[in-house]
């Protein structure tokens, strides 16, 4: 089983109101050269970031918010294909995920509770209750960087508080840091390897996947 997470930057830019669609078919393309069973997760960048920001989370935006998720959604469903599977019925049910390809709804607000259920929650969720080996994060960037903008190859859970990740403007999901954090705290030392890498550079991410040759952030 193989965990893919589409951050929001390659396909759904916050500051940016439409959502690429060419990226996305190059991807799903990509993903049809995988046989093993896959998991695809995804945030919503534009389409949830900014309507957060704009009218807030309560029981009255809810309902707003569900029907602009709804066809979100199933525009991406349109392209992959996949079984989709809620987010917050994993996190409540512990659903048993079918051995076939899904995709999961990996950034949707809890309908109860109004907590936003973030994909970099998600996956590593999977990632300790499935223990997967090797699971990759697509983003914009070659991988996780330092302040000299220098890749930073290797992170080790338990070093990672030496790191410091700056949490940006419309990221209501609380940036780079909880999502290392959400990582450690679902897989603490179970010998799990997840990648950050650039989504854009899929030879990069296919060398990753098949040969072990690889550019980007490596999180054990």
């Amino acid at each position: 089983m193989i965990i893919i997470k589409l951050w929001w930057s390659i396909f759904a830019p916050k500051h940016e109101n439409e959502v690429n669609f060419d990226y996305l078919n190059k991807f799903k393309d990509f993903l049809d050269t995988i046989d093993e069973q896959i998991i695809l997760a995804h945030g919503t960048g534009n389409k949830g970031h900014g309507f957060v920001n704009k009218y807030g989370v309560s029981t009255d935006t809810f309902p707003v918010w569900n029907n602009i998720a709804k066809d979100f959604f199933a525009s991406l469903d349109d392209v992959f294909w996949y079984e989709r599977i809620d987010a917050e019925d994993i996190l409540k049910w512990s659903v048993k995920i079918p051995e076939n390809k899904n995709i999961i709804t990996g950034w949707d607000i809890d309908s109860e509770s109004l907590r936003i259920i973030s994909s970099d929650e998600i996956v590593p969720f999977l990632v300790g209750k499935y223990n997967i080996q090797n699971s990759y994060m697509l983003t914009d960037v070659d991988g996780i960087l330092d302040s000299e903008n220098n890749i930073i190859p290797d992170i080790d859970m338990n070093n990672i508080e030496n790191i410091n990740f700056w949490s940006k403007e419309w990221d209501v999901t609380n940036g780079m840091l909880w999502k290392i954090q959400s990582m450690k705290k679902y897989i603490p030392n179970k010998g799990n390897t997840m990648w950050i890498i650039n989504g854009f550079d899929l030879e990069n991410t296919k060398n990753i996947i098949f040969t072990w040759k690889w550019k980007g952030t490596k999180i054990k």
